[in-house]
């Protein structure tokens, strides 16, 4: 199955997220995610936030992230809602929620949450890979696929797009089409050859050119 969550992720502030896939099994993946936060002593807060804000901001924000990484994502999900209201809405409270829904496979929830991240940034790739992940799996390939072929013409030097674009093409008996976008993924990024080997999502395409052979 394409993952698209194998990139990083541009740094937002304090932290940055890398989410990585086991290739060994893409039948039923879910995204395992590190999470490096920076220093919260050097969090810039407003000066409006009172000191009993800021600190509850840093104990929760701290606490979700560390039940994130034990795989606790409910117990996770509950530190992140005990996060003043204030702060909510900032970068990267939003972000760690979207990565905290597409890791526990939460898609309908993850969705809205990706689609305001690139609204915000819609310079961002992997924004864009990941809302076509979280889409695909709420929905349907059909529903994902427009995503990132809108992708495919902001950010047409980006691997991992081309190589989703070949997976959904793969899936939908578009063989020939397959074919193409694998071979500029390949062009693109030479390193996905053994992931493209062991997808299950290309598993037609290359049924297919077993048969021709």
């Amino acid at each position: 199955m394409c993952g698209g969550l194998t990139h990083f992720l541009r740094p937002v502030k304090y932290f940055f997220i890398w989410f990585g896939v086991d290739l060994a099994d893409w039948g039923d993946v879910r995204p395992r995610v590190i999470v490096a936060v920076g220093e919260m002593s050097g969090l810039n807060l407003a000066v409006e936030y009172s000191r009993e804000e800021q600190c509850r901001f840093a104990k929760h924000f701290d606490r979700a992230q560390g039940w994130f990484l034990l795989d606790k994502f409910e117990r996770a999900m509950v530190a992140l809602e005990e996060i003043p209201l204030a702060f909510q809405g900032r970068a990267e409270v939003v972000l760690f929620r979207a990565q905290l829904f597409l890791a526990a496979g939460q898609w309908t929830r993850a969705e809205p949450v990706l689609r305001q991240l690139l609204k915000e940034e819609p310079n961002e790739p992997q924004y864009w890979i990941n809302l076509a992940f979280a889409v695909r799996r709420a929905k349907s390939i059909g529903d994902a696929e427009p995503i990132l072929r809108e992708a495919s013409s902001r950010f047409p030097t980006v691997a991992l797009i081309w190589f989703n674009l070949a997976c959904y093409a793969a899936q939908r008996a578009r063989l020939n089409e397959a074919g193409e976008l694998l071979k500029e993924a390949l062009r693109l990024e030479p390193e996905l050859k053994a992931q493209a080997k062991a997808d299950a999502d290309l598993a037609p395409y290359w049924a297919s050119q077993v048969a021709e052979e």
